[in-house]
């Protein structure tokens, strides 16, 4: 088997985080940030001979096995790897221990010494909560922290606990760049405008004179405040929800040829109706979602992997973490206003495959704030990705 090579920026990389061993790599999702790990294992398994311990935490237990594999494939089995959660104790004789993040802390308590631990934290955001940060809150020999977006939203925990503690931001790898490198795909962004039925204009006009008015009395637009922020979630829904979003996409699944489809949804009930409009239509369709057995979302996520549906539509389960299947083209039916979900989604299916694609990615929306958040992102763009704005009749 032949050595994995380093891509250009996985080299610049490694380059600087050897002069410190600590910090965080914000790479875009598709960009190689677990061989990029990888690579700095092998250095310290070199450099600081094998008494170095590499504790990997990770947010979910698919995260676990995906690890477990990556790891075996790029060392070809030569080191030993053990993995910790609610299910399985750890080997601590082990070079490698994979962990979830909630397991984490007691893992921990194992170890008896943290000055030559390695700690690695993928989708280190995730990291940031008061209960999953317990377990990297520890003076580490070398730290790695992994996300595309490892900024954290709605706290200050990315300042307070993840620079404090892995280290700050040493690298970035954009889209643009994975772009120019050949490291993702290609891909044009469709923004398509569904306008809401009369209903729910009226009630998005309600929800939005709330919103003034509690920012009229906080005196600025205060993220923190509970109360804003249920006001603007019931917005949020209402554009989510609306009554021609499922048709529209349904629309432009027939008129494209596309042979295989991701669809993300916001919430469980429009991914269900979704299915059973697309499936009236005769396509192979499947759904990932938490509403669905373990098993279930297995064997839908295989037979979208081996051809067997064409559509796979997903409630913000594929958001983040493990590997997806290829797909051609993505349709984001509902979102939040979220910058790292946007990331998250969009990454799913630019990967990068053997066949020279051309990847699409459409994205729904329905009033001026979404808009405005669509085309401050076509800004960031320039002219590396087409952009295209259009209205798709939902009938027919």
């Amino acid at each position: 088997m032949q050595k994995i090579k380093p891509r250009k920026w996985q080299e610049k990389a490694l380059k600087i985080w050897k002069k410190e061993k600590k910090g965080i790599v914000k790479v875009v999702t598709g960009g190689g940030k677990t061989f990029f790990a990888c690579f700095c294992i092998d250095f310290l398994l070199k450099k600081k001979l094998r008494e170095t311990k590499i504790v990997i935490f990770v947010p979910s237990l698919m995260l676990i096995d995906q690890w477990e594999v990556e790891i075996n494939h790029f060392f070809k089995n030569k080191v030993s790897v053990t993995t910790c959660s609610g299910d399985t104790r750890p080997d601590l004789d082990s070079q490698v221990i994979i962990s979830t993040l909630d397991s984490g802390k007691k893992l921990i308590e194992r170890l008896k010494s943290k000055s030559s631990v390695f700690c690695i934290v993928d989708e280190c955001h995730r990291a940031g909560s008061e209960k999953r940060s317990q377990c990297i809150k520890h003076k580490w020999g070398y730290t790695l922290g992994l996300s595309a977006t490892p900024e954290r939203e709605n706290d200050d925990a990315f300042e307070e606990i993840l620079v404090p503690y892995l280290g700050e931001v040493f690298y970035n790898y954009d889209y643009i760049e994975a772009l120019r490198d050949g490291v993702i795909s290609k891909f044009d962004l469709i923004n398509v405008y569904v306008p809401l039925i009369e209903d729910e204009e009226v009630a998005y006009k309600k929800a939005t004179e709330r919103i003034s008015k509690r920012i009229g009395i906080l005196g600025k637009f205060d993220k923190y405040d509970d109360y804003l922020k249920i006001l603007l979630i019931k917005r949020s829904r209402i554009l989510n929800d609306a009554y021609l979003r499922a048709p529209t996409a349904r629309k432009i699944i027939n008129l494209r040829t596309s042979k295989k489809w991701l669809v993300f949804c916001e919430q469980i009930l429009q991914a269900e109706i979704l299915a059973e409009l697309i499936n009236r239509k005769g396509l192979r369709i499947a759904t990932y979602h938490t509403g669905l057995s373990k098993i279930e979302r297995c064997n839908n996520l295989s037979m979208f992997k081996d051809g067997v549906v064409d559509v796979l539509i997903s409630c913000k389960s594929l958001d983040e973490g493990f590997d997806v299947p290829d797909a051609e083209s993505a349709i984001i039916v509902s979102s939040s206003a979220s910058v790292r979900q946007r990331i998250q989604r969009m990454g799913r299916v630019l990967r990068k495959t053997s066949e020279n694609k051309n990847a699409k990615i459409y994205t729904l929306y329905s009033s001026e704030i979404e808009k405005g958040r669509l085309a401050d992102e076509a800004k960031r763009f320039d002219y590396d990705v087409n952009v295209a704005w259009k209205k798709i009749e939902a009938n027919g």
